[in-house]
C-alpha cells in the first residue's frame, strides 16, 4: 500500500483530541487518521428506510378502520369533509 503525504484544514482543538489518542494508543497521528477514515468510510450509511417514524398517543386507529387499504381510508376522509361542510 503506498501513501501520499498531503495537507488538511482540520479544527486545532479536534488535532490536538487526534494527538492525544493516537499517544494513549502509541500511534501515530496518521494511523489513528487513517484508521477513523477507513472506518467511517466502511460504516453503513443510514437510508431513508432507517429513519424512525413519530408516533402519537393518540390510541391507535378508529375501530373499523384498515391501513392497508387505501381505498377505505379516502373513503373515511371524505366521510368526514362531507360532514365537515354539511349545512
Amino acid at each position: 500500500m503506498s501513501t501520499t503525504r498531503t495537507t488538511v484544514a482540520i479544527d486545532s482543538g479536534l488535532l490536538s483530541t487526534a494527538k492525544d489518542l493516537a499517544t494513549l494508543r502509541h500511534q501515530t497521528l496518521g494511523v489513528l487518521i487513517e484508521e477513523s477514515l477507513r472506518a467511517h468510510l466502511v460504516a453503513p450509511t443510514p437510508s431513508a428506510d432507517d429513519t424512525p417514524l413519530p408516533t402519537f398517543k393518540s390510541g391507535g386507529l378508529r375501530p373499523g378502520i384498515d391501513p392497508s387499504s387505501s381505498a377505505d381510508l379516502f373513503a373515511i376522509l371524505d366521510d368526514e369533509d362531507m360532514a365537515r361542510w354539511s349545512l
